[in-house]
């Protein structure tokens, strides 16, 4: 029997993996526009940013989102020093979570784990002394390497602090701080958790479309993630799924994208990348 379903085009560039080719987009949104704006919820401190290779680009508007205090202090202390090699005006850094929907002026709780278990667990991976923190609660406290990859046990419950944070939805988000939504290039999504809802709710707005949407899909309902894949197929957004992060492109960049790559023209000085030419 003939499958009428479709099949979505993929969002991965050959001879790249998932993440080579989002910075890949995001060189070529560069070469093409000449500037570029990324937002990121869930920035942590700065360590492992998807485009850390483009903070030193002058051309590059970065607004990174951390509502947990104590890794916000990280994030400004590591852009406060790669600030001073790039004048440090493009580079916008906000205390504040966001929310799906409209929240309470007074703040919602935030659950992060407190500077303790840094002291007592000093050979814990990084992600979890300064990383971990969520809306909700049971996200902090669940077992996330049952394989036991990074050799530590799960945070115990008297490590987990319970905090109040000011929380927007995007819309509030993008209004009280300027942000056009139609000059986004690239949302980038980290929310433990969260980010399906998240991400839906910042793609709401018309004339909020940007050409490069991350999102991490690793601790999702598989279901979940694929109602959010499905919104973006529908907004004829190409898809890739690696083992951390769902990645989604709109056509045209990627078939811009694509025929730099095609071309091997100035690959690894475009990208960062030591490209091959395809044949």
């Amino acid at each position: 029997m003939h499958d009428s379903r479709r099949v979505t085009p993929s969002a991965r560039l050959p001879g790249l993996s998932t993440r080579e080719s989002v910075l890949f987009f995001m060189r070529t949104l560069l070469l093409t526009k000449h500037n570029l704006t990324i937002l990121q919820v869930g920035a942590c401190d700065g360590s492992g940013l998807i485009f850390e290779p483009l903070l030193a680009e002058a051309a590059v508007h970065v607004v990174l989102i951390e509502p947990n205090p104590v890794a916000y202090k990280r994030l400004r202390r590591a852009i406060d020093a790669a600030s001073r090699n790039r004048g440090g005006h493009q580079i916008q850094t906000l205390n504040v979570a966001v929310c799906p929907r409209r929240a309470s002026l007074r703040g919602v709780p935030f659950f992060v784990v407190s500077d303790r278990f840094a002291e007592d667990f000093p050979s814990a991976p990084h992600w979890m002394k300064y990383e971990l923190g969520s809306l909700n609660m049971r996200h902090v406290l669940a077992d996330h390497d049952p394989l036991r990859y990074f050799g530590h046990p799960p945070v115990p419950p008297s490590y987990v602090q319970r905090i109040v944070v000011p929380c927007h939805t995007p819309r509030e988000l993008m209004r009280m701080h300027s942000i056009y939504p139609g000059e986004v290039d690239v949302l980038v999504v980290d929310a433990e958790g969260y980010d399906a809802d998240i991400t839906a709710a910042f793609m709401q707005p018309a004339r909020f479309r940007p050409h490069v949407v991350v999102f991490e899909q690793k601790h999702l309902n598989k279901s979940v993630s694929k109602g959010l894949e499905g919104i973006l197929h529908r907004k004829a957004y190409r898809l890739n799924r690696d083992f951390e992060n769902t990645v989604a492109v709109q056509n045209s960049t990627f078939l811009a994208a694509a025929a730099l790559l095609l071309k091997g023209s100035g690959c690894s000085s475009h990208s960062g990348l030591q490209c091959r030419r395809q044949r």
